[in-house]
């Protein structure tokens, strides 16, 4: 991007990431994607969660500026195909050194027969 350290707006960010359970203790999936600064404290995103059983797709946006950002679930792959719904992206936490995004996904499967492939 052209702000350096300091991002300015269509600045993009592109990122993949290790997915880890809720307590750290098993690797469950990557996430890939990228997010466009559109404003000051507000970026637009496109992201994919990869797990063995298939991929997650989200879309929207995050606001630097608050606690929690809300993604919509815009797709899926294999288990989660026709998958909806939504997930919170809660604002990174870390030592400062390493941000660590959470991502609670309320999921909705549309597609049961995907279940069984």
């Amino acid at each position: 991007g052209t702000g350096g350290d300091n991002p300015v707006t269509g600045d993009t960010m592109v990122f993949e990431n290790e997915l880890f359970s809720p307590d750290f203790g098993q690797r469950v999936g990557i996430s890939t994607g990228a997010c466009t600064l559109s404003s000051a404290t507000t970026w637009t995103c496109i992201v994919t969660l990869l797990f063995n059983l298939g991929q997650i797709m989200l879309e929207g946006k995050y606001f630097e500026d608050v606690e929690s950002s809300v993604l919509a679930i815009t797709g899926g792959t294999d288990f989660f195909l026709g998958a909806t719904g939504a997930a919170m992206v809660i604002f990174p936490r870390g030592d400062g050194n390493i941000p660590i995004f959470e991502f609670r996904i309320n999921l909705i499967l549309t597609d049961f027969n995907a279940m069984t492939r």
